[in-house]
């Protein structure tokens, strides 16, 4: 079972962030992961987050798990988190913490490709402070 690794990067000047998740992910780690970027002194709840989950191998989350990411996501209200998953079975997780999450005041959408992330962060390309991520 491969470990799981986060990395991000953020565009200040853009906006932005790229936060990538790849291995065998708990919902604890995702919420980790929220809370380790928002813990950057460069983040500002105002910008948008790509969630890129297309390298998780495995997702295990729990209720608990679910309520964590949630309560982690749910810190920053102005910006838009959207989740690239390419997996059904993974979708239908991330499709709940996204209703969770914009219920609570903070907008989410999923998607299954990079390019309708980007859309949806009305974007048509990462920029170039991203792209290398």
């Amino acid at each position: 079972m491969p470990a799981p690794s986060f990395r991000y990067r953020i565009d200040t000047d853009h906006g932005l962030a790229l936060a990538q998740i790849a291995g065998d992910a708990t919902g604890e780690y995702i919420a980790s992961c929220v809370r380790a970027l928002q813990a950057d002194p460069a983040w500002s709840d105002a910008y948008d987050v790509i969630w890129d989950d297309r390298g998780v191998t495995v997702l295990d989350v729990t209720p608990r798990g679910l309520d964590e990411m949630v309560a982690a996501q749910t810190n920053g209200q102005f910006g838009m988190d959207v989740i690239v998953s390419d997996r059904g079975s993974r979708e239908a997780v991330f499709l709940l913490y996204a209703r969770r999450t914009r219920a609570a005041g903070r907008p989410a959408r999923v998607c299954q490709t990079l390019d309708e992330a980007l859309d949806a962060v009305g974007r048509t390309a990462l920029p170039a402070a991203l792209d290398a991520a």
